[in-house]
């Protein structure tokens, strides 16, 4: 079930970083200031198909499609858990008055 493997990403913790001098050119956007993410090698212990590896078999980064559609599916889930429970609320309250 794609919704139980894709509830792992809850787990992954967003992470705050600055980029080595020596990763970034001094003329990229991103050199000398922090920028947050997830740790692609976290990715992959959580969803592997989510990364793609150099052609050394190391992991290079993570596919931000294939992200982006497993959390579209949890926030579907926690939509239809938002509207079940408001119309259990608003049934609730009916019975209150």
């Amino acid at each position: 079930d794609l919704k139980e493997k894709f509830r792992k990403l809850y787990d992954l913790e967003v992470k705050s970083w600055t980029y080595n001098d020596d990763y970034l050119s001094d003329e990229d956007e991103l050199y000398q200031t922090e920028t947050f993410g997830l740790i692609a090698e976290d990715v992959a212990e959580v969803l592997p198909e989510a990364v793609y590896h150099n052609d050394n078999g190391d992991i290079d980064n993570y596919r931000d499609r294939h992200l982006i559609n497993a959390m579209l599916v949890l926030l579907q889930e926690q939509k239809k858990s938002i509207d079940s429970l408001e119309s259990r609320l608003e049934a609730l309250e009916k019975k209150e008055a």
